[in-house]
């Protein structure tokens, strides 16, 4: 599996295609980067382990500043900090995961748009993620975001420190469609 995945279809309204980034292989392919400075990436620092060099977010690992989604060990696995989606915590959000494991919240949707329950859920793998860009006949009915990853060593990956929202906003509307796209923000 390639690095970048493109989605071949255009989208409804000529929207552009879509890509995505697997995580792990991403993160693997920044931290030369940021170690030698030809890059900067705020609130990520270079952390050498084991002979391998990682990124984590700043503060991760041993900060004891709690915040929402922050990576806890627990026993042989690992937990989350609780965290919100327009206010909503996952009931599961306490739920043990283990080593080699991309974690997300999936948010269910309903026909307009409005976030009706959460999740936490994790795999070796990430979720096939839904287009952004819908219409008004075919609304999504789930959204994935991600908060963390844990590689085979136990090596930490924090991807998002904050609470979410999430929203639907109009990007184009004519006579006969209305245009939509799903719009995640950390706040």
């Amino acid at each position: 599996m390639s690095l970048v995945q493109t989605q071949k279809a255009k989208q409804p309204g000529g929207a552009p295609a879509r890509a995505f980034v697997r995580w792990g292989t991403l993160m693997k392919l920044l931290a030369p980067l940021i170690k030698s400075g030809k890059i900067s990436v705020e609130g990520i620092e270079v952390q050498e382990i084991g002979g391998g060099v990682h990124l984590r977010a700043k503060g991760g690992g041993g900060s004891t500043v709690d915040h929402p989604w922050r990576i806890r060990t627990s026993g042989s696995g690992y937990q989350l900090t609780p965290g919100s989606i327009n206010g909503l915590v996952p009931g599961n959000v306490t739920t043990t995961f283990t080593k080699n494991r991309y974690v997300w919240v999936k948010a269910t949707l309903d026909a307009n748009g409005t976030v009706t329950a959460v999740e936490m859920q994790s795999a070796a793998s990430p979720p096939n993620i839904p287009p952004s860009w819908f219409n008004a006949e075919n609304p999504p009915t789930l959204a994935y975001y991600p908060v963390a990853y844990v590689d085979a060593d136990g090596t930490t990956y924090q991807m998002c420190s904050s609470n979410l929202s999430l929203t639907r906003n109009v990007v184009q509307i004519d006579c006969a469609l209305s245009q939509y796209m799903i719009h995640w923000q950390e706040n």
